[in-house]
């Protein structure tokens, strides 16, 4: 028996298929004013005179604000409108799950649960419920049934409680064993879409933590937002990696909301917080009725802006009128489903493939590795000259489109774009490798050095420091990297010196060596590369991420972790030596140059450290160190110069903060 004075839950079976049906596409839609009433819409809205007849997708005016919609087309569902849409623009739709999506995993609602808490009540005082409990309960007690005065009859201390409430959402070894009160199918698939990177904010009326505990098996760890003290100290929603904001609160928690009055009012905090969601943010509906979230349903209503499409799920079966009302409110794009289940694995495989299509086909690397190799061996240098042009052009017309707009979500999108580069750089970074592992005598260097500088022209880049302008000098960064470890890999310090005079147009200021502007803290500064999920805590953002996208590239010719690890360490450790001799020295006896991961890899283990690993290399060969002769750090003509700036530039490396 459903209790009256208590929520009811919404309710939420589940199966499969996607069915686009949206009555309100091609209509214009009445949006109440923000500080009105309701009363106040609902006589405005009976004094308007009815609306012409005009054809979809048309402007007619009002009294009240209208909007054009476009014409709904029905040869795209729109459940492919928002893969396409949230695939484009990572962490800029919101989630609201409501208790529907966890039905599936037999957690009770909360209706449930109170109503099976005033039967232990009766039970405790020995006597026999006839009716609804919520009725007996306000006649013995002479109030409505709530949470924590329910709790209080049956627990004392809040360890109680806790215990108390669990066993209604944690499984017992035969509920898990059933599959109950563990994640869904559904949760999974929202987690794998949190992992990669597409959903950063979901909003959520269940007290449960099966969201939670699928994010965290993802390895993505989000930040919880179960109550008003929790919101004053949140991380900023485009900081956090996700952040689940449990507008009801959570089951361990005995402040939960779950009577009429409780779901009629937040408090001004979380008020504001979902402000800012439902304005910053598309909105993707799923199992949430709005029936008995009165402040929720009004949080949405009141959101002015319309950045970004609604898209609200549901059954054929729902007939809410508070769905209704807020569907037409957010001009929303309504899908037709049968399981919250069935939904969101489909959708995250359509996120999925449709992330596919903008790789290279499969074949295209290695069959472009393969041609090199065969051209090297029958000596084609046009043809290879050719293959690493079509292969720089690749890249260049990636960088040439629109500079990336950061937005609310920096770090996801600055993320986004980096992989969008290290897919379109796979074929070149691999043809690089061959060149400088095999090539040696047949691929000259005018040949790579005009590949990288095909693609570092391409930035548009002129000086000084624009975010989304300089985030188009990664491909060249990655480019010199790649190249450049593989020339360290071979000893080939000639090849090197040739990569690392690259240089670059500045418009109209003419060329420079491409080194002094292309490394990582110029590319993306770390406090933007600290916001890249995963990256928050890292002294070298960029260059782990490098050092992950790379991997794959130089597999075949360093296949031994351990010996990239080190190859990788040297490389930058000579790419700041050098950048230091040649532009960072100071008279006063100080240098700069960039650092990478190897200035806190072994910062407590020194005899490891690059900086003694050359030192006693340097002890031993003096001015034939290999790097040094062959022009790595430029005029080998002064080694005297050349050790002093080297100890100025390693004492800067050992006195930077590891930790």
């Amino acid at each position: 028996m459903r209790a009256t004075a208590v929520r009811a839950n919404d309710r939420f079976d589940a199966e499969p298929a996607l069915v686009n049906s949206d009555p309100y596409r091609g209509q214009s839609v009445d949006r109440p004013s923000v500080g009105s009433s309701r009363r106040e819409q609902s006589h405005r809205s009976a004094a308007r005179n009815p609306a012409p007849s005009v054809l979809p997708g048309c402007i007619f005016h009002r009294p009240t604000r209208t909007v054009r919609l476009l014409p709904k087309s029905p040869l795209i569902d729109a459940s492919i409108s928002l893969a396409t849409a949230m695939r484009a623009g990572r962490g800029v739709y919101a989630l609201l799950l409501g208790s529907g999506v966890s039905r599936a995993a037999r957690i009770p609602t909360g209706a449930e649960i109170v109503d099976h808490l005033i039967h232990q009540v009766a039970t405790a005082r020995g006597e026999t419920i006839e009716g609804e409990a919520a009725a007996w309960f306000a006649r013995r007690f002479g109030e409505a049934p709530r949470y924590d005065t329910l709790l209080a009859q049956l627990a004392r201390t809040p360890a109680e409680r806790q215990q108390l409430l669990a066993r209604y959402f944690e499984p017992t070894e035969a509920e898990r064993a059933r599959g109950e009160k563990v994640p869904t199918r559904a949760h999974h698939a929202v987690a794998s879409l949190v992992a990669g990177g597409y959903l950063r904010v979901i909003v959520t009326t269940n007290f449960d933590r099966l969201i939670e505990s699928a994010i965290e098996a993802r390895s993505v760890q989000p930040a919880v937002i179960a109550s008003v003290d929790a919101v004053a100290g949140m991380v900023p929603l485009e900081h956090s990696s996700c952040t689940v904001i449990k507008v009801n609160g959570d089951y361990r928690d005995t402040r939960i909301r779950n009577t009429p009055d409780e779901l009629d009012a937040y408090e001004l905090p979380l008020d504001r917080l979902l402000d800012r969601v439902f304005d910053n943010y598309g909105l993707v509906v799923c199992g949430w009725s709005g029936d008995w979230d009165q402040a929720l349903a009004r949080a949405i209503e009141r959101a002015p802006a319309r950045r970004y499409t609604t898209f609200w799920t549901r059954r054929e079966s729902d007939r809410s009128p508070v769905a209704e009302r807020l569907i037409k409110a957010r001009a929303a794009e309504v899908i037709r489903i049968v399981s919250a289940d069935e939904f969101f694995e489909r959708f995250a495989q359509t996120v999925k493939d449709l992330e596919a299509l903008q790789a290279p086909h499969p074949l295209t690397t290695p069959l472009a590795v393969e041609r090199l190799k065969q051209q090297i061996e029958q000596r084609h240098v046009i043809r290879i000259a050719d293959g690493f042009r079509e292969a720089a052009d690749v890249v260049r017309d990636g960088i040439e489109q629109p500079a990336v707009a950061l937005g609310t979500t920096p770090g996801e999108n600055v993320l986004g774009e980096l992989r969008r580069y290290d897919t379109l750089l796979e074929r070149l970074a691999a043809m690089l490798v061959i060149a400088v592992r095999w090539g040696d005598d047949i691929v000259d260097d005018k040949t790579l050095v005009s590949a990288v500088e095909r693609i570092a022209n391409a930035a548009g880049y002129t000086g000084g420091h624009t975010p989304a302008t300089n985030l188009k000098l990664y491909p060249a960064l990655s480019a010199v990297y790649v190249a450049g470890i593989a020339a360290v890999a071979s000893k080939n310090y000639t090849r090197l010196r040739a990569i690392l005079g690259t240089r670059i147009q500045l418009g109209v200021r003419g060329q420079e060596e491409l080194m002094r502007s292309v490394y990582p803290e110029n590319v993306v500064q770390r406090p933007l590369a600290n916001l890249m999920p995963g990256m928050s805590l890292r002294l070298t953002p960029l260059s782990d991420h490098l050092y992950a996208a790379l991997r794959g590239a130089l597999r075949d010719s360093i296949p031994e972790s351990g010996d990239y690890d080190d190859l990788f360490d040297r490389f930058e450790y000579l790419v700041g030596l050098s950048y230091a001799v040649r532009f960072g020295g100071r008279q006063n006896g100080t240098a700069w140059g960039p650092v990478g991961r190897f200035h806190w890899r072994f910062n407590d283990h020194r005899e490891r450290h690059q900086v003694t690993l050359s030192n006693t290399e340097i002890e031993l060969l003096k001015g034939h160190w290999p790097p040094y002769r062959l022009g790595v750090f430029g005029d080998p003509n002064n080694f005297a110069k050349f050790a002093e700036v080297k100890k100025a530039y390693d004492d800067m490396c050992l006195g930077l903060p590891w930790r």
